[in-house]
This record gives structure tokens, C-alpha cells and sequence, in this order.
């Protein structure tokens, strides 16, 4: 397997993880750094992007499934 594949193999299973995989979050690190020291910038990006939706996941209330949190106002998806 080349770098590329192992980089996005472990973006994408870290973008589907749930921010309660204990996983995810080590994968998207792994892929964030395997991208900068090869100097991909756009698989950097991607990783970044991974670990700042499994970080939102696991602090916003609502996205993080509390019962009795209300959905964020004027969107069906979380803005927050």
C-alpha cells in the first residue's frame, strides 16, 4: 500500500467513526501527520477537517445525542 492510500484509508475511517470511537481520533492524528511529513496539503486539510468534526462531536451537546438538548435554531444541521 503507497502513502497516499494509507493516509486517505485512515482519514476515511476516521471521518465515519462516531467521536465515541476511541479510534478515530488516534486515526485522523496518524493521517495528519503522515501527510505533513510528506507534505500533502490537501490530505492535511482533510485530516484537520476529520479531527475538528470528531472534536465538535464530542463537545456540542446536541451532537453528541443529550437527551433533552434542543436542535441548533434555523438549521437542521448543527452550526455551532
Amino acid at each position: 500500500m503507497n502513502d497516499h492510500k494509507r493516509i486517505t484509508g485512515l482519514i476515511g475511517a476516521a471521518a465515519v467513526a462516531s467521536a465515541a470511537d476511541p479510534r478515530a481520533v488516534p486515526w485522523a492524528i496518524e493521517a495528519l501527520a503522515l501527510a505533513r511529513v510528506l507534505e500533502l496539503p490537501i490530505l492535511i486539510e482533510e485530516a484537520k477537517g476529520v479531527l475538528s468534526r470528531l472534536a465538535h462531536d464530542s463537545t456540542c451537546l446536541w451532537c453528541a445525542g443529550v437527551p433533552d438538548t434542543a436542535i441548533p435554531v434555523a438549521s437542521f444541521w448543527c452550526m455551532n
